[in-house]
C-alpha cells in the first residue's frame, strides 16, 4: 500500500486521537463478515493505533519525516536522514508525497508530536540534525523500554514455559520480538568468506482455520524471530496464498539461528548453547510488491548501520541488534501503511543437538487471549520445519 502524503496526515491524527482514547481491541480486530469499506476503516484505525501503542520506543520515525522536510526545503541533511530520505522515496507514490510526509511532521504541534514520539527526537525542527552518531548515543537506553513493552517474548525462568504476549497486543502493536536471553561479549568482526550457520527452515504449512474476516481465501506469510545469547535474528517467509480449512501449500524459506565464519575454510558447526524462537502468521493485506522488498532491505541497512557506532560497555551485541531491529522495524510498518493482521504464534527452544540430529518438528500456531485461551473463530496454521547445519562460501 503506497504511502500518500495525505494518508499520512491522517495516520498522524488518527494516532493523536489513540493517544488520548485508544480504540478497543475489538475495533482493530478483523471480524466476521467484513466488508471492504468496513476493512479500509479498519486500516485507517490501525495505523493510527500502531503509531501511538510504539510512540515510546519510535525513535526514527520523526528523524525520518523531519528530514522529508528538510530535503524538500534543499537543507544538507546527516548520513541517517539521507539513508532515511531514500527510505521514504520507496515509499512515497510522488515527489510531491514527500514533501507532504515533511509537512505534515511540520504541522504536528509540539504537544501532538510529544504525545507520538520520545523526546529525544519529538521536537527535531527545520535546522535541527540527527545522524548515526546521535542514534549510536541514543539507542543503549531504549533498550529497557522495548523490554517493557508487552508485546515483546520473553523467555521464562529455567524449565518454565515461554511468555507469549497477548494476541491482541501482537495485533495492536504490529510486530513482536524475543529479547536475547542472556548477556554476552560482542563477537569481533571476521572476514565473510566461508560460513556454517545453524538453520532452520520452513517447508510446508496447513491450514486448520481459515482466518475470519477476510475476503476471499488467505494469504499467508510467516514471520521467524530467534535469539540466543550472542544474537537475535528476525525473518520473514514468502507469502503463500489460496489457504482454506485443509488446504496443505509449501514453502521455502531458511533462517539463520547463529553463525560461524573462517576466512579460509569453513569452521565447525556453531555452539550457541540454545535460542529462543517464535514464529507468527500474518494474513496479507495486498500483495507483496518489489517495492516492499526494498524498502525492507533498505530498512536492515540502516539498522546494521544504527549499531556500528553505539560504544556502551553495558550493552551486548545481541541486545543492541534487538533494540535497532524493533525501531526499524516500526519504521517500516509505519512508511509501509502496514495493515496485515495478526493470524496465530507458538513458541519453541532448540538446543544445539537439535540441529547436530536435523531435527523435524511442527509447531501449532493458535492465536490466543489475555488468558492464554485459544479463540474460537481464528486462524490456526501447523507448520512443518526443520533444524539443520548448512555450509556456504559467502565471498
Amino acid at each position: 500500500m503506497a504511502l500518500t502524503s495525505a494518508m499520512l496526515e491522517n495516520a498522524l491524527e488518527s494516532a493523536v486521537a489513540c493517544t488520548r482514547s485508544m480504540p478497543a481491541d475489538d475495533a482493530l480486530q478483523p471480524g466476521e463478515g467484513e466488508t471492504r469499506e468496513e476493512r479500509e476503516a479498519r486500516n485507517d484505525r490501525l495505523v493510527g493505533a500502531r503509531l501511538a501503542a510504539n510512540s515510546s520506543v519510535n525513535l526514527l520515525t520523526p528523524v525520518l519525516l523531519n528530514a522529508c522536510r528538510k530535503a524538500s526545503e534543499k537543507r544538507p541533511l546527516t548520513d541517517l536522514e539521507s539513508d532515511l530520505v531514500d527510505l521514504a522515496r520507496l515509499a512515497a507514490p510522488t515527489p510531491q508525497d514527500v514533501a507532504g510526509y515533511g509537512r505534515a511532521f511540520a504541522g504536528l504541534e509540539a504537544d501532538r508530536s510529544g504525545a507520538l514520539f520520545p523526546a529525544d527526537t519529538a521536537g527535531l525542527g527545520a535546522d535541527s540534525s540527527y545522524s548515526y552518531a546521535d542514534a549510536a548515543r541514543d539507542l543503549p537506553k531504549y533498550w529497557d523500554r522495548i523490554s517493557d513493552l508487552p508485546n515483546v517474548v520473553k523467555a521464562g525462568a529455567s524449565g518454565d514455559a515461554v511468555s507469549l504476549p497477548a494476541a491482541q497486543d501482537v495485533q495492536r502493536f504490529g510486530w513482536s520480538r524475543p529479547l536475547p536471553t542472556e548477556a554476552s561479549e560482542p563477537l569481533g568482526p571476521l572476514p565473510p568468506v566461508y560460513a556454517h550457520s545453524a538453520e532452520l527452515a520452513i517447508y510446508q504449512a496447513t491450514c486448520i482455520a481459515q482466518t475470519e474476516g477476510e475476503n476471499g481465501d488467505d494469504e499467508v506469510y510467516f514471520v521467524l524471530h530467534t535469539a540466543h545469547k550472542d544474537k537475535g535474528n528476525t525473518s520473514t517467509s514468502e507469502t503463500v496464498g489460496n489457504f482454506k480449512e485443509g488446504v496443505t501449500r509449501e514453502y521455502h524459506h531458511k533462517h539463520d539461528v547463529a553463525i560461524s565464519l573462517k576466512a579460509k575454510e569453513y569452521p565447525p558447526a556453531p555452539k550457541f548453547g540454545g535460542a529462543l524462537g517464535i514464529i507468527e502468521a500474518w494474513e496479507e493485506d495486498n500483495g507483496k510488491s518489489q517495492v516492499l522488498e526494498e524498502i525492507r532491505k533498505k530498512a536492515d541497512e540502516i539498522s546494521g548501520k544504527l549499531i556500528e557506532g553505539v560504544k556502551d560497555p553495558t550493552k551486548t551485541k545481541g541486545q543492541l541488534q534487538a533494540a535497532a531491529g524493533v525501531i526499524m522495524a516500526i519504521v517500516s510498518l509505519f512508511i509501509q501503511a502496514w495493515c496485515d493482521d495478526f493470524i496465530a504464534m507458538d513458541s519453541f527452544e532448540l538446543s544445539d543437538l537439535d540441529f547436530e540430529n536435523q531435527v523435524r518438528f511442527g509447531p501449532v500456531l493458535v492465536r490466543k487471549n489475555d488468558y492464554g485461551e485459544e479463540v474460537l473463530n481464528w486462524g490456526k496454521y501447523d507448520v512443518f520445519m526443520r533444524c539443520q547445519y548448512a555450509q556456504r562460501q559467502v565471498m
